[in-house]
């Protein structure tokens, strides 16, 4: 059969296969083309600068929850000592 939107691609890592289905299925009604060309389209949409925009900003709010599970952690550990009235911790 030789048609015009036909594409074969091989090589695909398999849990990549699955996932790309499974997303294909439920956003595009298992239209696969339509799924490829807005991953395409948002790749092609994105300057070098916005995804280094996008990087920096997930990399800051990392940065913060990390911080703030530290914080959660010691807080929960100082809760942990009771200190008494002679100065002793318990």
């Amino acid at each position: 059969m030789n048609n015009q939107y036909r594409l074969v691609i091989k090589r695909i890592p398999l849990r990549t296969k699955r996932d790309f289905i499974q997303w294909a299925d439920e956003e595009f009604c298992e239209d696969y083309g339509m799924a490829l060309k807005w991953l395409f389209d948002f790749f092609t949409g994105m300057t070098p600068r916005e995804m280094q925009e996008l990087t920096a900003r997930m990399n800051d709010l990392d940065t913060r929850l990390r911080a703030v599970e530290e914080s959660k952690n010691q807080v929960t550990e100082e809760k942990k000592k009771i200190k008494l009235l002679d100065g002793r911790e318990i």
